[in-house]
């Protein structure tokens, strides 16, 4: 999803990003393509990396995923995402992000 393939994502999703002052709460497929379409524009080189396993829940459709981000300038992070899954796609996301990577 956050690669930019939304295909996976219902008409009306729900979608909170971010941590802080850059905080923003998305409704829709085009709110969130359009948001991640300025992202990569800012930062082309972000790269996000799952770590380790994901916890899925297919009986309540949720899943959390613990991922890594880095970018060619030496930006890192890490952050959680929960999602809510109906009928096959992401109905609602949370991604809340970090300030620096897992440390384990």
């Amino acid at each position: 999803m956050w690669n930019g393939d939304v295909h996976a994502v219902a008409d009306d999703v729900r979608v909170f990003i971010g941590a802080g002052d850059q905080a923003a709460e998305l409704r829709g497929r085009a709110a969130l393509t359009g948001h991640l379409e300025a992202e990569r524009a800012v930062q082309s080189s972000t790269t996000r990396v799952i770590h380790r396993q994901p916890v899925l829940d297919p009986v309540r459709g949720r899943a959390a995923i613990l991922w890594t981000s880095s970018t060619d300038g030496g930006g890192r992070s890490s952050g959680v995402d929960l999602l809510t899954v109906h009928h096959g796609r992401v109905a609602c996301a949370s991604s809340l992000t970090g300030t620096r990577q897992f440390r384990y």
